[in-house]
C-alpha cells in the first residue's frame, strides 16, 4: 500500500487511496538518510535496502517501518565494518530465502561482497559481511538471485561465462 521512493538526501513515502488519482495521492517525507543513487536500492523481505558513500568505502543501510510504532528509520548494517566494503557499489541484489544479499562493487578488481543475515521475529540473530573473490583474472560484470541461486556474468582472460552458485 505504500512506495517508497529516493532522492540523494532523503526517502519519501507515495501513498494513496483505493484509486491512485491526483487528489488521493500524497507524498511525506519519511527519513532523511544520504544513498548513492548510482546502485538502485532493493527489497527483500519487508525491508529495503541502499548504499550510502562513505568517501573511500561503501556503507549500506536497511530501511524499515517499525511494527510496533510505525516509525519509518534505516539502520546503517555497516557500522560494525565501516570501511570493509568497496567504494563505488555497482548492484545490489538479494535473496530472501536465503537472508542473503550481494553487491558487487564499480571495480572490477574488487570481490563480491556478502551480507548474510538472520531475523527471528523482531529480532536480528546474524549480521555479518564476508568477500567472494573469484581470481585475479576473473571479473564480475552482473549478478542477480532467481530463487535460492546468484547467477554471475563473469569474464575471465579466454571468455565471458554465465555462471551459478546455489546455496
Amino acid at each position: 500500500d505504500t512506495l517508497i521512493l529516493f532522492s540523494d538526501s532523503a526517502q519519501y513515502r507515495l501513498a494513496g487511496g483505493d484509486l491512485l488519482t491526483p487528489n488521493s495521492v500524497s507524498i511525506s517525507l519519511t527519513t532523511q538518510f544520504e544513498a548513492d543513487l548510482s546502485c538502485y536500492p532493493i527489497g527483500i523481505g519487508k525491508n529495503v535496502y541502499f548504499t550510502t558513500d562513505k568517501g573511500e568505502s561503501t556503507g549500506v543501510r536497511e530501511y524499515f517501518i517499525s511494527s510496533d510504532t510505525q516509525v519509518h528509520d534505516a539502520a546503517d548494517i555497516t557500522a560494525h565494518v565501516p570501511t570493509y566494503l568497496a567504494d563505488n557499489p555497482k548492484k545490489l541484489s538479494g535473496s530472501s530465502n536465503q537472508d542473503l544479499m550481494v553487491l558487487l562493487p564499480g571495480d572490477s578488481n574488487d570481490p563480491l561482497y556478502v551480507y548474510k543475515y538472520f531475523w527471528a521475529g523482531e529480532q536480528k540473530l546474524i549480521s555479518s559481511w564476508s568477500k567472494w573473490t573469484f581470481g585475479t583474472a576473473s571479473t564480475v560484470l552482473h549478478h542477480d538471485f532467481i530463487d535460492t541461486c546468484l547467477y554471475m556474468v563473469v569474464q575471465r582472460s579466454d571468455g565471458v561465462y554465465f555462471e551459478k552458485i546455489c546455496i
